[in-house]
């Protein structure tokens, strides 16, 4: 890549965004569920998720390898499967769709609560990207992914994007 190109927008439902393949670099919108999608070319739904609430958050990070779980009634641990327990600080913990920020550790390949989790409860674990990571692994050199990083915050900050959302 020698020069920044157009960012691609596209939106849609969240079935039809959880099913669209976007091109390397194209981002999308899923209208129902207020997410910003950043696409690889060969992840339905896109390799990386921003949620809008998430733009009201100091931290600005997107998720990846999300793994949803309906608690069984005193259930103590998960097993999130495809989520990368290896950095306890990229991983994100919700319960009923609110991030713990405490409460729980990484124990083997599990998530341990340290309180039992009441019956049917809504558990999401996954990874979580600073938008820096995203625009690097997305870039072909430094120069490259300083120019996209500016070009992403500039395309989230603006009063469209957060009226898409909103």
């Amino acid at each position: 890549m020698t020069a920044i190109e157009e960012i691609q927008h596209k939106r849609g439902s969240t079935a039809a965004s959880n099913a669209y393949i976007g091109l390397t670099g194209t981002i999308s919108i899923d209208t129902e569920g207020q997410r910003l999608l950043l696409h690889d070319g060969v992840t339905p739904g896109g390799a990386f998720q921003l949620h809008a609430s998430a733009l009201l958050d100091e931290e600005l990070n997107f998720s990846s390898n999300p793994e949803h779980y309906i608690a069984a009634s005193g259930q103590q641990e998960i097993n999130p499967g495809a989520v990368d327990l290896s950095d306890p600080e990229k991983i994100s913990v919700t319960v009923n769709k609110v991030r713990l920020k405490s409460g729980w550790s990484v124990s083997g390949p599990n998530i341990r609560f340290d309180q039992p989790i009441v019956g049917g409860e809504q558990i999401e674990v996954c990874n979580i990207h600073s938008l820096k990571e995203i625009v690097e692994q997305f870039s072909a050199s430094p120069v490259d992914a300083e120019q996209l990083l500016q070009q992403v915050n500039q395309h989230l900050n603006s009063p469209a994007t957060l009226q898409t959302l909103a």
